[in-house]
């Protein structure tokens, strides 16, 4: 069985156990928001192949809240940013008017509408309070989805409003931007599929517009749990993900295929769109300040989908991360000209066949980085948000901390893109994967025709020898 097959398996054996015997409900927005926190949730301590544990256990035991909804003072804060950056951040609206929206709902006809939430480096005057970690009408669906969750203890769903809303990100909403340099590189960031929340990579945003980048954080309109815009018109469909649950695999195909495209797709406009923007951007933040020789992308899921369709589309892109997406045939399909890295969780022997055929079509190089003991959704906040939550998380249904996996995921983001958008090599990848050995399985697929530059000659290859493969043994595959 092929890596897609699996993790579509496991993603279908979750919803059946948790909705085969609920009938769906007449909100839509409601049902596609609770299946997708139900599947975030179950899978997130335990993985899709432990779900009769958790029915079998008494959630308490090993996930407990304290009272503190009374508790109007409390702070829940992110990590820490690394970067010397302060971040800003602003929301743009567009809409696709040469492409028909394709997953309209009450079969009306209209255009494509897409909604980007941007972080970038900024200059922040004291005293100013940060942007909410989610607005609050997106809260309100969240919170509506865990008072419906079978095996929730009480506490979780009756203070999950008030604990997403004490979050503390860092950045400041319109805040203007850094004048340390003239333009900054930019990064899309692609959400999980199956109803994700785009907020859900919040740090990972945050992160990177500290370290000198402009991230472009979509909201794939529909795809999206819920895309609520500034005329309060929400859109969501829970077709989506009945049709990605569906035991017909070509059903199951054929919906992935359309939302990658429409994905992809997506990204291509919004290029088309920060070129306005940057020529006369309307908000009067980002005019001139956007570096669109140096673009990359990364996503989660179905967004690391988007970002391999992306790349093999859209040559404005230079270089791109897909974590934990399986590669349908749509994807094995492409060829790549750009640098690629997956991050993942251990997959099966039998798929890094499939893993080592996507290198061999690449025509630059590529990174395998695999974290032991990470889950689907280490790749996003949500474990992290829950251990901030409650101290009283135990961790013996873990195997990696959340607070650690998320590190992890944000070094070699940077680690990544400074080398092949800002060609900053420092520190190199190589000695990042020995800097987590005990944490990280590694390998790296170099091409000949970007060896010397890449490597930058003999030396450095020797240098770089001597420092990490000394005490770590790396793979390089010469294609």
């Amino acid at each position: 069985m092929n890596l897609a097959m699996v993790q579509m398996n496991m993603f279908q054996q979750t919803i059946k156990k948790t909705f085969c015997k609920k009938q769906l409900l007449s909100q839509p927005i409601i049902f596609l928001n609770q299946v997708f926190l139900a599947i975030t949730i179950i899978t997130l301590f335990i993985g899709s192949n432990s779900i009769n544990t958790l029915a079998n256990t008494h959630t308490n035991k090993f996930l407990k809240f304290e009272k503190i909804s009374s508790n109007k003072q409390l702070t829940i804060k992110l990590p820490n940013l690394t970067g010397k950056y302060q971040v800003g951040t602003v929301t743009y609206e567009f809409t696709d008017f040469n492409r028909d929206e394709v997953i309209t709902t009450n079969n009306l006809i209209d255009k494509r509408r897409l909604k980007a939430q941007i972080w970038y480096p900024a200059k922040v005057s004291p005293g100013k309070t940060p942007a909410p970690y989610m607005e609050s009408e997106a809260v309100q669906f969240a919170a509506e989805l865990v008072k419906n969750l079978p095996n929730v203890p009480p506490d979780i769903a009756k203070n999950f409003s008030h604990l997403i809303s004490v979050i503390r990100t860092h950045a400041i909403p319109n805040a203007p931007l850094a004048s340390q340099k003239f333009s900054y590189p930019v990064i899309f960031l692609s959400h999980q599929g199956s109803a994700g929340f785009p907020e859900l990579h919040t740090t990972l945003g945050e992160e990177l517009a500290s370290h000198g980048y402009i991230v472009v954080n979509i909201f794939h309109t529909y795809d999206a749990a819920v895309t609520v815009f500034s005329d309060q018109t929400i859109y969501a469909d829970p077709q989506i993900l009945a049709d990605l649950s569906s035991t017909d695999p070509n059903k199951f195909k054929r919906t992935v295929d359309l939302l990658v495209n429409i994905r992809a797709a997506d990204v291509s406009f919004l290029l088309d769109e920060l070129q306005k923007i940057n020529t006369s951007d309307p908000k009067g933040i980002l005019t001139g300040r956007l570096d669109l020789q140096k673009v990359g992308i990364t996503g989660h899921s179905l967004g690391g989908q988007t970002s391999m369709l992306a790349l093999s589309r859209e040559q404005r892109l230079k270089a791109g991360i897909g974590m934990d997406g399986w590669q349908p045939e749509i994807i094995l399909a492409q060829k790549l000209n750009q640098p690629f890295m997956l991050l993942h969780q251990p997959f099966p022997d039998s798929s890094n066949k499939e893993i080592d055929a996507i290198w061999r079509k690449l025509k630059n190089d590529g990174y395998d980085v695999s974290i032991k003991g990470s889950e689907h959704q280490d790749f996003a906040d949500l474990p992290l948000l829950l251990k901030l939550f409650s101290q009283q998380i135990q961790g013996q249904l873990r195997i990696i901390d959340p607070a650690e996996a998320n590190k992890i995921i944000k070094a070699y983001h940077l680690a990544f893109f400074d080398k092949y958008l800002k060609n900053d090599n420092y520190p190199p990848i190589d000695c990042l994967a020995y800097n987590y050995r005990k944490q990280v399985n590694y390998r790296a697929f170099i091409v000949k025709q970007t060896q010397a530059k890449v490597l930058g000659g003999f030396f450095s290859l020797f240098a770089i020898g001597m420092i990490c493969r000394r005490k770590h043994k790396l793979t390089k595959i010469k294609l």
